[in-house]
């Protein structure tokens, strides 16, 4: 299940490559996250492998040391794809019947420079078709563990 276009950010698309590599996601100042704390992991790598759901390519999940959360790449349950307008990237994280989607746009500032995304997060459940809106959210370009 993907969720709409974000709002474009900037005028610059974010292009695929440009992307890979790790992030931090994180709800923005003063939005619940719900069950984002379990769903969202504390660093993303995003890669340019193919992921299981058509697509979409590959996201590694990785606690704080670094470790992957996910052992082996059929047991993936997130992936990432630009949007269909190239405006913006979708960024999902499933834990079983739990998800949650990041839909994010470029956020170009002189102290963050093309290291920053910013947009919305929702999550939904298995056990129900209703989408659960979290909020504004981040992700920052970070180094990746190792």
């Amino acid at each position: 299940m993907w969720v709409a276009s974000a709002t474009r950010l900037s005028a610059q698309p974010p292009a695929a490559e440009r992307l890979l590599g790790c992030w931090t996601f994180a709800l923005a100042e003063g939005h619940s996250g719900g069950r984002l704390s379990t769903l969202t992991p504390p660093i993303a790598q995003l890669t340019s492998a193919k992921a299981t759901i058509a697509g979409e390519s590959l996201v590694w999940r990785m606690d704080a040391t670094g470790q992957r959360l996910d052992a082996l790449p059929h047991e993936q349950l997130s992936g990432w794809r630009l949007t269909a307008g190239g405006d913006s990237v979708a960024v999902r994280f499933g834990r079983g019947f739990a998800h949650s989607e990041y839909l994010m746009g470029w956020r170009q500032t002189p102290s963050h420079g093309l290291d920053t995304l910013e947009g919305r997060v929702v999550e939904w459940f298995d056990d129900g078709a209703q989408l659960v809106p979290r909020g504004m959210a981040r992700a920052v370009r970070r180094s990746c563990p190792g």
